[in-house]
């Protein structure tokens, strides 16, 4: 019986109840099984249930998280990101058929604008599109290797986001594999993929580890270890005590770049690689600043700079503190809840409002993702869905729907963010991932 068939047959309640899970796992599942390197359009069927209605989601408990081996990965953080859960994730969390269907326009732009090498590449990939009509803008900032290592893991970050691997057969699947290849291609002998730069060292090998937590596949493990082992070498110390990351070796410790290296030693944890005492060095860090009574979380992107973005500073504090305690609760959570309540929604800035088009979407992903799963601690979820009822609709009518080129992607200009002169690529991938949170990662709810 065709998809479109069962589909029908959904709609009936006496089936809908008689059926059960099998059903719904073969309704959920027949679209994302196109035959390999068919570019038609996907669609997820969705039944959006009521966002406003209270759900528990999926309850993941701190010891989960103490033993987690690789052939646990699919019921633990990542198990939304498919079937029925991934259904269920969307109406539980406020997603929707826009939503979702702009997730899909993203990701089949990226697939039209990949380089023939695998990488999608800041000057070069307006060159890759074969759509009539003007081209998009290449990006102005970082032409170098660095830059295409950036926005490729961020592309490969987004595809893996909405479940698409290089070993299922999808739509997608040699788009991934060709990214991953290239990336691989990227890596020095010592793990690292950009000279001197952690925080594009640290993107990378989070895209590597999703990708071998995703798919399994054994011949990722060995690059995303040694990955995560050059992510330890440039951890600051102190004497009898590992701390947090600076942009490059030797530089100040930020957090930002301690965020995103944060969030890929997690994910390697989880996968049983070793990240030695990097997670621990990070919660000194965190407490460390909490404990000094900076709450904003202060970043600076030059040591000499006394003005600082504090609302950005503290979204991307926020993120670190979920990474660094996701399976506990802390003293931090609650005060960052209500900072970010006051900061992001009550009191916010031009360049971090989030109800028009354009917006930071570099700010906005940071404070989407910290919110999620800080209000996933609560049993009052309110300022979650004042946050995703302020973004959603917003970004999803700001994307690009019409014929040609830019057709799946989002303007960078006016986004107001450090990195937008990376241009179109790297916001592209930013609001997706934005769009992707009600599933990317379970949310953790604190034991009770």
């Amino acid at each position: 019986m065709s998809c479109r068939c069962l589909s029908r047959l959904w709609n009936l309640s006496l089936l809908r109840y008689a059926a059960g899970f099998c059903l719904l796992f073969c309704v959920l599942e027949c679209p994302l099984t196109a035959e390999e390197g068919d570019a038609a359009p996907v669609t997820v069927p969705i039944e959006v249930e009521d966002p406003s209605a209270q759900h528990p989601g999926l309850v993941v408990s701190s010891d989960t998280f103490e033993l987690l081996t690789a052939d646990r990965i699919q019921t633990s953080l990542f198990a939304h990101r498919r079937g029925g859960l991934r259904r269920r994730a969307l109406g539980n969390w406020g997603g929707s058929r826009a939503s979702e269907s702009a997730v899909h326009a993203a990701l089949r732009w990226f697939s039209r604008h990949q380089d023939e090498n695998g990488k999608w590449g800041l000057r070069s990939y307006p060159d890759r599109c074969s759509d009539l009509g003007p081209r998009c803008e290449p990006g102005e900032a970082h032409p170098d290797a660095g830059g295409d290592i950036t926005v490729s893991a961020q592309a490969l970050l987004c595809f893996l986001g909405a479940a698409y691997d290089h070993h299922i057969p999808s739509p997608f699947r040699r788009v991934v594999k060709a990214g991953l290849d290239w990336l691989l291609d990227q890596q020095q002998e010592d793990g690292r993929f950009a000279e001197d730069n952690v925080r594009v060292d640290a993107q990378a090998t989070l895209a590597l580890v999703e990708a071998f937590a995703v798919s399994q596949d054994p011949d990722l493990r060995e690059p995303a270890q040694r990955g995560v082992t050059h992510l330890i070498s440039q951890q600051h110390r102190v004497p009898e005590r590992a701390l947090a990351w600076g942009l490059r070796q030797g530089s100040a410790m930020d957090t930002l770049t301690t965020a995103w290296v944060m969030q890929a030693l997690y994910l390697a944890q989880m996968v049983d690689l070793d990240v030695g005492n990097g997670i621990v060095g990070g919660q000194h860090y965190a407490q460390a600043v909490w404990q000094g009574g900076r709450e904003d979380f202060l970043l600076r992107w030059n040591p000499s700079e006394e003005t600082q973005d504090a609302t950005f500073h503290l979204a991307a504090g926020a993120h670190l503190v979920t990474w660094t305690w996701r399976d506990q609760e802390h003293a931090m959570h609650d005060p960052m809840r209500e900072q970010l309540r006051f900061r992001a929604l009550q009191n916010a800035h031009i360049d971090h409002q989030v109800r028009q088009w354009p917006m930071n979407v570099e700010n906005l992903l940071w404070t989407t993702q910290a919110l999620f799963q800080l209000s996933a601690r609560q049993t009052d979820n309110s300022l979650w869905q004042e946050w995703n009822a302020a973004f959603r609709d917003v970004l999803v009518a700001g994307q690009r729907r019409d014929d040609g080129c830019f057709d799946g992607s989002w303007d960078p200009q006016e986004t107001r963010f450090d990195g937008h002169q990376l241009g179109r690529l790297l916001v592209t991938a930013y609001a997706t991932q934005s769009l992707q949170t009600y599933y990317r990662y379970v949310p953790i709810r604190a034991p009770r």
